[in-house]
């Protein structure tokens, strides 16, 4: 009973709702053979796809391929004293000019960055994140997050700055110069476990030794089995954000960035 309760739960809500009326109306379509073959054809295609690409199964496994291989830093380095995190996006308040609200992924970053700083006698912070709109008033990402961290516990003049980038390839060249500068050579890179991957080829591109501190896994978890394959939202945009991840790669290594 609780089973079927689930699997109705998960079927009303919004997203699965559209979907399977959109699947009821091209199986109409096709009943009534109003529209070419070719035509049914190609819209069922894509509505397949979706349905596919938004199923739980299917993004804990693709977000599983990139995770698997990383793990919170349990042990701290005794060769490194430098932590870098990496910004993952941040909203402007329209209102507040001047301040911004951090998204998810960075909010996990941050509390990560935090936990460590304060169980591993404080190393030196790394920030970077720049202003993904400069045409918008507001403080960079490196800021933002800086204030954060400032928030939990963190002792400001631990922290650098770096706020010129806006993608990790960016991420990591600017701050590879930073570290240059420092005379530092190796790092514990914090950034989600789905893009640690990526992130640590860029940083290693630029000669820069990654220890990770991966945070914010995504399919540690797995999904219900009443639910592998109703279509959600949540899923789709888990799956939107791994093949990001993978397209990035894939794109960085045929540009020679890693």
């Amino acid at each position: 009973m609780l089973s079927c309760y689930v699997v109705l739960r998960s079927l009303i809500q919004p997203y699965p709702l559209l979907l399977i009326t959109l699947v009821s109306l091209l199986i109409l379509a096709w009943r009534r053979h109003k529209y070419s073959k070719s035509w049914l054809v190609s819209v069922s295609v894509l509505v397949g796809m979706i349905w596919f690409l938004s199923t739980p199964i299917v993004a804990h496994f693709m977000l599983r391929t990139l995770e698997w291989r990383f793990e919170r830093l349990q042990k701290w380095p005794s060769s490194c004293q430098t932590m870098v995190v990496l910004g993952g996006g941040y909203y402007h308040r329209p209102k507040e000019p001047l301040s911004a609200r951090l998204s998810e992924t960075t909010l996990h970053r941050c509390l990560e960055t935090a936990r460590l700083y304060h169980q591993f006698e404080q190393p030196r912070i790394l920030v970077s994140g720049g202003q993904p709109k400069c045409d918008r008033p507001g403080p960079s990402l490196a800021q933002a997050m800086r204030t954060f961290l400032v928030e939990l516990g963190v002792v400001e003049t631990d922290l650098t700055l770096e706020e010129h980038s806006s993608t990790t390839f960016e991420n990591s060249r600017e701050t590879a110069r930073l570290l240059n500068k420092m005379q530092i050579n190796s790092i514990v890179l914090v950034t989600d476990a789905a893009h640690m991957g990526r992130a640590r080829n860029c940083f290693e591109h630029f000669g820069i030794l990654v220890i990770p501190a991966s945070c914010h896994f995504q399919s540690s978890q797995f999904p219900s089995t009443w639910t592998w394959f109703i279509p959600n939202a949540n899923a789709l945009t888990r799956t939107d954000y791994a093949m990001h991840e993978w397209l990035g790669s894939l794109w960085y290594w045929l540009s020679g960035s890693i």
